[in-house]
C-alpha cells in the first residue's frame, strides 16, 4: 500500500501510526558510528574508572609498605640514640673497657648497615611514591578530558530524551500536545510579526530554541511552550526559556509559556520554577538510558 506523504504534519502521522519506521529512519539517516557511539564510550569511561582503582590499589599498598618502613625506621633511630649514648659512656672509660667499646662500635656498624638498607628502600618507595603521583596526574588529565568531550554528548541525549517526550512534557503541563514546530516554521513566525525592536542575536537564537511546541490549554484555547533542554539547567537556560516565550506570544497573539528540561536544576533558579514562572519537566537516567538503546 502507498502512504502520500505531502507534509510533515503527514510524516508525523505516520511515523505516529507506524512506530517500527522510527527506528528503520533512525537506522537509515545515523551512521554505523553515531549508533554505537554510547556503547563505546561507555566501555572507555569503564575502563579509565578500573585503571584509576587499579592506580589507587598500588598506592595504597605502597602506602602501607611506607608505614611500615618508617616504623621500622623509627625503631632503629630509638636504638641508634640508646648506643650513643653506650657510646658516650664507653668514652668515658676508655682505658679499663677498650674491648668493650670494640664490640659496641661493631654492633653500631651493624645498625648503621641497616639504617643504609633503610634508607635505599625509602628512597625507592620515595621514587615509586613520585611515579604513581605523575600517574594519578595524568589520569585525571584524562578524566577532565573525557568529562569535557561527554558534556555535548550528555546535551545531545537530553534534546533528544526530550524531543521524544514532548507529548509527556505537555501533560505534565496541564497542556496537549499538538505537534513540534521545526526550525522553518519558526522562522517563519519571526517574519510574520514586528519583531524589529528585539535584538537579532535574540532572535537568531529564538530560532534555534531546543523545542517550540503547539498545545492547547484546558479550554482547548491554542497555547505555544518553549522549552531549553540541558542535562543539568542553570540560569542562561531559565533566562532563555522565559525569553523564548514572550517572543512567542509576540509573534503569534497567544499564550506561551517557558520550560526547562532537565536530568537536575541550579538551586538558584528553584525560585523561579516554585513561582511558576518557568516549569521544570524532569528528565530520569531511565529516559536518557532509553534514548541510547
Amino acid at each position: 500500500m502507498t502512504t502520500a506523504v505531502g507534509s510533515i504534519e503527514d510524516l508525523i502521522r505516520i511515523l505516529d501510526e507506524r512506530p517500527e519506521w522510527v527506528e528503520a529512519m533512525r537506522a537509515r539517516l545515523l551512521t554505523r558510528e553515531i549508533l554505537e557511539l554510547p556503547a563505546r564510550l561507555a566501555e572507555f569511561v569503564a575502563s579509565a574508572e578500573q585503571n584509576f582503582q587499579a592506580v589507587n590499589r598500588r598506592l595504597d599498598e605502597h602506602s602501607g609498605i611506607l608505614a611500615q618502613h618508617s616504623e621500622v625506621l623509627a625503631e632503629h633511630s630509638r636504638v641508634l640514640a640508646e648506643h650513643s649514648e653506650v657510646l658516650a659512656e664507653q668514652n668515658r672509660v676508655l682505658a679499663e673497657h677498650g674491648r668493650a667499646l670494640d664490640r659496641h662500635s661493631e654492633t653500631l656498624d651493624r645498625h648503621g648497615e641497616t639504617l643504609d638498607r633503610h634508607s635505599e628502600t625509602l628512597a625507592e618507595i620515595q621514587r615509586i611514591l613520585a611515579e604513581h603521583t605523575a600517574i594519578l596526574a595524568q589520569h585525571s588529565s584524562w578524566i577532565q578530558a573525557i568529562r569535557s568531550d561527554l558534556a555535548p554528548i550528555k546535551g545531545w541525549y537530553a534534546r533528544s530524551v526530550a524531543l521524544e517526550q514532548a507529548y509527556f512534557l505537555a501533560e505534565d503541563m496541564g497542556l496537549a500536545w499538538f505537534r513540534t514546530l521545526a526550525p522553518p516554521e519558526i522562522g517563519a513566525l519571526v517574519r510574520s510579526a514586528d519583531l524589529s525592536d528585539v535584538p537579532k542575536n535574540d532572535l537568531r537564537s529564538f530560532v534555534r530554541a531546543d523545542l517550540i511546541m503547539e498545545t492547547t490549554d484546558e479550554n482547548g484555547e491554542l497555547c505555544y511552550v518553549a522549552v531549553e533542554v540541558s542535562f543539568a539547567a542553570n540560569g542562561r537556560d531559565t533566562s532563555r526559556a522565559v525569553r523564548n516565550a514572550a517572543i512567542l506570544a509576540r509573534a503569534t497573539g497567544r499564550s506561551a509559556r517557558a520550560a526547562v528540561a532537565a536530568k537536575r536544576v541550579d538551586d538558584r533558579i528553584r525560585p523561579r520554577i516554585e513561582s511558576g514562572e518557568v516549569f521544570w519537566h524532569e528528565l530520569d537516567y531511565h529516559s536518557l538510558e532509553a534514548a541510547a538503546e
